[in-house]
C-alpha cells in the first residue's frame, strides 16, 4: 500500500510540475503538450487504489 501511494504521489508532483512549466513557456504547442501530459498523470495518480488517503 506504501509503494502505490509513493507511486500516485510521484505521479502528482509530475503533473504539477508539467502544469508549471505549461505556465512557463513562450510556446504555445509545447505548453499545449504540457498541459495534455500533465492532465494524463493527473489521471493516472487519481486512479492508483489508496493515493491521496492518509
Amino acid at each position: 500500500m506504501r509503494r502505490l501511494r509513493a507511486e500516485g504521489d510521484a505521479l502528482a508532483r509530475a503533473a504539477e510540475r508539467l502544469a508549471d512549466a505549461a505556465l512557463a513557456t513562450d510556446d504555445p504547442f509545447q505548453a499545449l503538450a504540457f498541459r495534455r501530459a500533465a492532465v494524463r498523470l493527473s489521471d493516472r495518480a487519481e486512479a492508483i487504489p489508496y493515493a491521496g488517503l492518509g
